[in-house]
């Protein structure tokens, strides 16, 4: 047996007992549940600057933006439904003014613009008679429209003249996408798990368990911390209402302690990874199949230009010029998509994804259609010890390989890779050090077209009306939302 088979084979040997511990990650089910949130952000601002040389030059601009987003889903082990809507818009008004000392030269720029964008994303994953096959289609749509309209002036004194130009750009964008996905396998989420096992080790050690927890309590907590983030939706304190839930499955199970819990129990209980969980999630399984794919763009931009200029005679000449260019394409994807979610241990989390698509654009208002095959994959292997540090490395790549039916053929490659450390020097301040690498070829670059570049990271990270609806695992009956504090 040669070096790489040996090598292979001792990987192989030394996985196995590993996923074989980790089954009661895949022994996690889905609670069932239902949760909604929506939200409205209203922001506002000014700048304001002047500046004294030769000349004078003044600026002023007011800034003001509206969003808002509701999102809706269902989740259950054999389903889950979502489904976002999100509206913003935004608008802003600058002037600036430029002032000769001399006075023999004199400016004025007025700049207005409004951008609104609104999108939709529904989503239905379904494994139906409960078997290893799955079905998921995703839908997407965004809308989005923006106007800039400029005015500028300007008097010459030095050689008598004066311009005047205004101009206005609308541009309207549609697009729409559906993918249509049917497979093998099976991913859920099993973060609570971990979270679980965290917990009740804490526990143990500060003396607040007499033992360990049953199995149903285990699996109870489980699907509770599986829920935690969706406390927020419903309670502006939401700490506390999940933290009480907690502690109700504990007394229930009959594991705590006679001194039951103390300050420095729940202190350690608060301690990270429970309140960063996003850095490290546990998922498990794999899932494999087909994916086909739908869409469309639609573009319209149109501009308008009004010029004015007079001349020392003082006779004006004005110039009207008005362009529109209109831009429709649709596609149609069609390929195939795989993922594995291998957790390692408790402290270890292994991930691959990876997909190829082959892509028929038709573009329209023109005489050539693009055919295209796109590939990209994705690696990342994640550790924690000591509850402290967490290690991450990662590795990516994307292909697109594009021809016209002029036979004219374009490639472009991307390849990422690179390592993170982080260290928590408390429950919430994380210290990062990452080194990240990334290449790429592309034609639009020349002479060659292939750029390298990478970076090192030294950072500090602070981490600073809904429904909820669970049988059988949370006190529904006080899940409801509230005006003030709760």
């Amino acid at each position: 047996m040669n070096r790489p088979l040996r090598l292979a084979a001792i990987a192989i040997v030394s996985f196995l007992p590993t996923h074989v511990h980790a089954s009661e990650f895949r022994d996690f089910r889905i609670p069932d549940h239902t949760w909604s949130t929506g939200s409205v952000t209203l922001t506002g601002s000014g700048y304001r600057s002047r500046t004294n040389t030769e000349q004078s030059h003044k600026t002023l601009e007011l800034r003001g933006s509206l969003s808002g987003d509701v999102s809706i889903a269902r989740e259950t082990d054999p389903w889950q439904a979502f489904l976002r809507l999100d509206a913003s818009g935004f608008g802003s008004g600058r002037e600036e003014t430029v002032h000769a000392h001399d006075a023999l030269f004199d400016s004025e720029v007025e700049q207005r613009r409004n951008f609104e964008w609104l999108g939709a994303v529904a989503e239905l994953r379904a494994y139906p008679g409960g078997g290893p096959f799955g079905i998921s289609v995703r839908g997407a749509s965004t809308h989005m429209f923006s106007q800039i309209e400029v005015e500028e002036r300007v008097r010459n004194a030095a050689v008598p003249s004066f311009s005047e130009i205004a101009d206005e750009q609308r541009h309207f964008q549609e697009y729409l996408r559906g993918d249509l996905t049917f497979g093998l396998g099976r991913v859920r989420n099993a973060t609570g798990v971990y979270q679980v096992w965290l917990l009740e080790r804490r526990w143990l050690e500060t003396g607040a368990l007499r033992r360990h927890l049953s199995p149903e309590a285990r699996q109870r907590l489980a699907e509770l911390f599986y829920l935690q983030g969706t406390f927020a939706n419903v309670h502006d304190r939401s700490d506390k209402r999940f933290w009480h839930e907690v502690e109700n499955i504990f007394r229930e199970d009959g594991a705590l302690s006679d001194d039951g819990l103390n300050a420095y129990s729940v202190l350690r209980a608060l301690e990270w990874p429970h309140e960063t969980t996003p850095l490290f999630v546990r998922r498990v399984g794999w899932f494999a199949g087909p994916v086909a794919g739908v869409g469309a763009q639609l573009n319209h931009l149109r501009q308008s230009t009004r010029s004015t200029l007079v001349d020392p005679s003082g006779f004006p000449i004005t110039t009207d010029v008005e362009n529109q260019t209109r831009a429709y394409e649709d596609f149609f994807s069609a390929g195939a998509r795989a993922e594995a979610f291998v957790p390692i241990g408790m402290q270890g989390q292994l991930d691959v994804e990876s997909e190829v698509r082959h892509i028929t654009t038709e573009t329209r208002f023109q005489p050539s259609d693009q055919e295209s095959v796109e590939m990209s994959s994705t690696l990342a292997y994640t550790h924690l010890w000591n509850e402290r540090w967490a290690l991450q490395g990662f590795a990516n790549h994307t292909r697109s390989i594009s021809a016209l039916d002029t036979d004219l053929e374009r490639s472009t490659w991307w390849v990422g890779y690179g390592v993170d450390l982080g260290f928590f020097l408390e429950d919430h301040l994380y210290m990062g050090l990452a080194v990240r690498e990334w290449q790429y070829r592309s034609p639009n670059f020349a002479p060659l077209g292939y750029h390298r570049s990478g970076e090192v990271f030294l950072g500090l990270t602070y981490q600073f009306l809904g429904f909820l609806d669970a049988p059988g695992l949370v006190r529904t009956s006080r899940m409801r939302a509230v005006a003030g504090p709760d």
